[in-house]
């Protein structure tokens, strides 16, 4: 089958500010039965758009996308140790051991940034585990966590990602002495990726499933001042290090333009500054908020590199979404301490970066025992 005469994909992607696309789009036009498949688009705004229909899914970005879960997951545990030591300087109303249950739900918009479509991501789990005193000073705890994620790119033709996630985490802290306070968590995770994109040019939906893997560790080191009796600030430096492993893999249902795609690294260094408020309304309920601003020093431009079944041979790299290394973040939480000592926290995260907004909400269950 010879393709039409007006099919030049490069041109075409090109003239279309269409960045993430060209690499793909010389390869097509270099194979004389991939590039047929597109001889009944007549414009360049067609040509374009289906070539990106054959990129990988999420442009790249599927990393980022399960590096929002990771997020939230860790900002269940960054409250869990906030609320551990006590709501306000001096304050030891935690008893020895206490076991926790704690349902969150998160939501992640990235938007269109340089030509490359964003996503929405709406996440939502659970995590529970057990902390106690080892000593005076040391507090240790074991938390398991399962998360899953819906992901949806903004692409006209349709794209999908889900992901389940499952995290173990050890954490702790460490009183160096009665107001300063030093935190640290790690944690390791296996994602189970399953991803969807939809061809509608062709009529074809390229389908996979493949793992990925999280690992995570982080520090905060926290100081206590006394405002009133009632109220303290506690500024705090912290420092997290994320990396996620996916691995490649093979897509099936869209025949020659199946993509074999290469395994993928995604990390992030993100050292922070921290300032929380925290205000004992009355003996049963205490109010927290706080505001930070991070900077991540491995922020990068997403690639990922491919080859389509059709033509095994021609590798081409997709260059996806390029996230600030600054962001912003916030909480807010309240904590309410029932008569038997079982203490309800309800607690809004934030974070922010340019072109992208990250929400979590949880409610955390804490019973002495």
């Amino acid at each position: 089958m010879s393709s039409a005469p007006n099919t030049n994909l490069t041109s075409s992607t090109q003239s279309q500010h269409n960045n993430p696309g060209i690499n793909a789009a010389r390869v097509l036009d270099a194979n004389s039965v991939l590039q047929s498949r597109f001889s009944g688009l007549s414009t360049a705004q067609q040509q374009s758009a289906a070539v990106s229909q054959t990129l990988p899914v999420l442009t790249g970005a599927a990393g980022q996308a399960v590096q929002a879960a990771s997020t939230a997951v860790n900002q269940v545990i960054v409250g869990r140790l906030n609320t551990q030591r006590g709501q306000s300087s001096g304050d030891t109303y935690y008893t020895d051991k206490n076991v926790w249950l704690k349902p969150f739900g998160s939501r992640a918009d990235q938007a269109d940034t340089d030509g490359v479509s964003g996503y929405k991501a709406d996440i939502y789990g659970l995590a529970g585990g057990v902390d106690g005193k080892i000593n005076s000073k040391l507090r240790l705890g074991a938390a398991f966590s399962y998360a899953r994620s819906d992901v949806d790119s903004n692409a006209s033709a349709p794209q999908s990602l889900k992901v389940d996630s499952y995290q173990l985490i050890g954490y702790g802290s460490y009183d160096l002495n009665e107001r300063t306070a030093l935190d640290f968590q790690a944690d390791i995770g296996q994602n189970k990726n399953d991803s969807s994109r939809t061809l509608s040019f062709a009529s074809n939906v390229a389908q996979a499933s493949y793992d990925s893997w999280t690992v995570h560790t982080g520090l905060s080191l926290s100081r206590s001042y006394a405002l009133s009796e009632k109220n303290s600030l506690i500024p705090s430096l912290r420092v997290d290090y994320t990396r996620i492993r996916a691995d490649g893999y093979q897509e099936s249902g869209a025949g020659s333009l199946n993509l074999n795609v290469g395994a993928q690294n995604t990390e992030a260094l993100v050292f922070g500054v921290d300032g929380k408020l925290v205000s004992k309304l009355n003996d049963k309920l205490t109010l927290s908020t706080s505001l930070g601003v991070g900077y991540d020093a491995m922020s990068k431009q997403t690639a990922i590199t491919s080859v389509y079944a059709g033509a095994p041979t021609a590798a081409f790299t997709t260059s996806g979404i390029n996230p600030s290394p600054w962001l912003g973040r916030g909480a807010l939480g309240l904590s309410y301490k029932t008569k038997n000592g079982m203490e309800i926290t309800g607690r809004y995260d934030l974070e922010y970066r340019q072109s992208y907004l990250g929400q979590t909400v949880s409610l955390n269950l804490n019973m002495p025992f």
